[in-house]
């Protein structure tokens, strides 16, 4: 005997360990699209002719950012590479030394030494140039024995001291403004050394000998930059060269261009890159379609050649057309680059646009899907959530009560979907005017019951045939049309959100069997009526239609289920203010009862007062932490219970939810009884109720000793008057309703029962 009860003890235990679970659905990660960057316009401007040069400034510009920094161009005439060596290949970019060759500095190779220096005949001496490819070669190496990997032109490696010393003398003449009234200086130049890849000694003076200088430059002072930049004439070391990343410098600079198959050297206004950014040209090709090719590490691959000078008194530049830079840095940062304008020396200001080749990354949705859920047996299905904007009552009237379920009209609300009441007679459908629709009456489902929808909401209670969107009529026997409606649909988040609208007007609910609603543009175009019988979606709640590709869909399961996991709209009060917001949450079947315990644990609570609430759960499961947190906080002690019209109930506890990036909610679901089909529907619950009509005080007799909610409620099923009652209190004041027919509902956590009240 104690070894059969303590079977079936363990059994029970299992049973009960059986029945709860921990179990999830997931309403989508977001769904995004990829889409192009538009280019954004942006400007630098050299700057207006000043102190004897034209384009002036030089700008620093940084492709990612847009960020740029502008110099003086013209303050120095030679510049010390700061970079180290980086065998094997980067030797050069360690030793280069530039001339300022687009302000006016020409550098000229002497024969002599610098006690004989002499500048007789200097035109005809050697004149070397800066490279138009690299920023490894400036004017000062390209002399180099390029078979010699000691020689760095100005001078050469020193394999005992580990120095480059330099024994070659330079004449460096400086021009300040053109024609008549510019003014040359000369300075002769000698780079004594580079001392172990750290400091330069550069001795220069003028030609007489006279105001001799020798500047050192350690490398360490302009760590990041490339160079220091020297002016010969004020002994002034300079470091121009901003702080931050840069890709590009607007600037002047000499280089040799072919024309009428001659070759000059001349100085250009342009673009030249960083060391590690390479560029990919393309023309021909419209900037809209074009793609990045072949990438090159070319420090004038922009240059100066996406311009031409249309001639004598054209006021600007001439931009050539289908011409488009890409530029790569060295973390494979990809841009798109193209001029519009150059305004010249009278401004200096060139414009263009710029954007980031990575696509950028939208957001069209978050939570897309949609979750029929049985708490029996788990996930029923997952739809997408978004393909439909207004749904149509397939359920039939059940009167008394439930007339209203059978002529609803839900928006998609969770969706983007927002409707707004047309104050203009339905006669003016063909001339809807949206004029001022922020304004109009903007109606809401309704957060308690599936039976009102957006389109029902302002129906006149006092008028029993008034459903809202029409009203029935006595000699057709359908609900016809009386109002119209806008319906915005919003696509997309946040900045990238677009809106379409549609007119709609119901035009009949036939005979509760078939619907039909026409839709259209606002101007009329595109205009559908739509025709279905409730008998195609027999079973369902609702048949859901897509304004959008013009579409009816099935999307409820055949199976059946208890909760909607969704995103849904309604108002909540905060700080004393009531708003309408989307939510993200469980809706309820409309037979599925269910009662919110909450502040006690959760092993512990048992089920209270069930409502048919389908947002008694709802969304208030959880909080939103704030910005940076990964997940939204499910809160302690709070306890669903679900049950069905069969009596089985069902504890729900929420346990996670891991919000947008990926719309997982976790829970668990512990079956507490199983159901039993013994509720009490009509039953012995009242045993008299008196008078009957009745105009002040109206009583009830109860057959048992239970509380039960009475509700009373009108033809159309809207509640006027709620209460509680039992045996010891049974009188309800029933003055202040209008003489007419009504129904009384009670109800308790088993048992329900209606009659009919006549009130005069």
């Amino acid at each position: 005997m104690i070894k059969s009860i303590l079977t079936l003890s363990l059994l029970a235990t299992f049973s009960v360990l059986q029945a709860q679970r921990t179990d999830s659905v997931s309403l989508g990660s977001p769904i995004t699209q990829q889409v192009p960057r538009p280019l954004a316009t942006d400007s630098i401007s050299l700057g207006a002719a000043t102190g004897g040069f034209s384009y002036p400034n030089d700008v620093y510009y940084n492709m990612q950012t847009g960020a740029k920094t502008t110099v003086v161009g013209y303050n120095w005439h030679l510049a010390f590479a700061v970079r180290k060596m980086s065998p094997p290949t980067r030797f050069m970019q360690a030793a280069t030394i530039l001339a300022n060759e687009g302000r006016g500095v020409s550098v000229f190779q002497s024969p002599l030494s610098w006690s004989t220096f002499d500048t007789a005949g200097y035109t005809s001496w050697v004149n070397p140039h800066n490279s138009d490819s690299t920023w490894d070669l400036g004017a000062l190496n390209t002399n180099r024995n390029g078979s010699n990997p000691f020689d760095f032109g100005w001078g050469t490696y020193d394999m005992n001291s580990h120095n480059i010393v330099g024994a070659t003398v330079y004449l460096v003449r400086m021009i300040v403004g053109s024609g008549p009234s510019s003014t040359t200086t000369f300075r002769k130049v000698m780079v004594s050394s580079l001392e172990q890849d750290s400091i330069w000694t550069i001795h220069y003076a003028n030609i007489d000998n006279s105001d001799s200088t020798t500047v050192t430059i350690n490398k360490s002072d302009y760590a990041g930059k490339l160079f220091a930049y020297q002016n010969l004439n004020n002994d002034t070391t300079y470091n121009r060269e901003p702080a931050t990343k840069w890709d590009a410098v607007f600037t002047r600079y000499g280089a040799y261009v072919t024309q009428f198959n001659q070759t000059i050297f001349s100085t250009n206004t342009g673009v030249l890159t960083f060391p590690d950014v390479t560029v990919s040209e393309i023309r021909g090709t419209s900037v809209e379609e074009a793609l990045p090719g072949t990438f090159i590490n070319h420090i004038t691959a922009i240059g100066t050649d996406w311009k031409e000078n249309p001639g004598p008194g054209q006021p600007s530049f001439r931009v050539l057309d289908s011409v488009t830079y890409f530029t790569k840095d060295a973390a494979a940062n990809e841009n798109k680059f193209v001029f519009s304008a150059f305004r010249g020396s009278s401004t200096g200001v060139i414009v263009f646009k710029r954007a980031s080749t990575t696509p950028n990354t939208i957001t069209l949705e978050t939570y897309p899907m949609d979750v029929f859920y049985n708490m029996e047996t788990g996930k029923v299905k997952t739809t997408y959530g978004s393909n439909w904007h207004l749904a149509f009552a397939i359920r039939n009237a059940q009167p008394p009560f439930n007339v209203m379920q059978s002529t609803t009209i839900l928006a998609n609300e969770g969706r983007g979907v927002s409707v707004f009441l047309s104050p203009q007679p339905l006669s003016d459908w063909n001339v809807f005017d949206t004029t001022g629709f922020r304004t109009w009456n903007n109606p809401h489902n309704s957060d308690s019951t599936w039976d009102i929808g957006a389109l029902n909401v302002y129906r006149d209670s006092s008028n029993m045939f008034d459903f809202g969107w029409g009203e029935y009529s006595q000699i057709t026997h359908d609900l016809e049309a009386t109002k119209m409606f806008l319906v915005r649909i919003t696509t997309g988040v946040g900045q990238n959100a677009t809106q379409q609208f549609r007119k709609i007007k119901i035009d009949k609910l036939a005979f509760d069997t078939q619907w039909v609603f026409t839709y259209a543009n606002i101007d009329g175009s595109n205009s559908r009526t739509v025709v279905f019988n409730k008998s195609d979606f027999a079973g369902k709640l609702f048949a859901y239609q897509d304004m959008l590709s013009d579409t009816l869909l099935d999307r409820e399961p055949s199976e059946k289920w208890d909760l909607l996991f969704t995103r849904y709209g309604a108002n909540y009060t905060q700080f004393g203010q009531t708003v309408f917001s989307t939510n993200t949450g469980a809706l309820s079947y409309p037979t599925l009862l269910t009662s919110k315990v909450s502040s006690l644990p959760t092993d512990s609570a048992i089920a209270g007062v069930y409502t048919n609430n389908i947002t008694n759960i709802g969304t208030n499961w959880k909080e939103n932490p704030g910005p940076g947190q990964p997940f939204f906080r499910v809160y302690d002690s709070l306890t669903y219970f679900t049950k069905r019209d069969n009596n089985r109930e069902d504890k729900l506890v929420f346990n996670s939810f891991e919000g947008s990036s990926t719309g997982l909610i976790i829970f668990t679901k512990t079956n507490i009884r199983l159901g039993t089909g013994l509720t009490n529907v009509n039953g012995n619950i009242l045993s008299g109720m008196y008078p009957n009509p009745a105009s002040n005080t109206l009583y009830l007799e109860f057959a048992d000793n239970q509380t039960y909610t009475v509700t009373i409620v009108d033809v159309t099923g809207k509640a006027l008057l709620t209460t509680t009652a039992s045996r010891n209190n049974n009188n309800i004041d029933v003055s202040a309703l209008n003489p007419g027919m009504y129904f009384v509902r009670l109800q308790n956590n088993i048992s329900h029962t209606a009659a009919r009240l006549i009130i005069r």
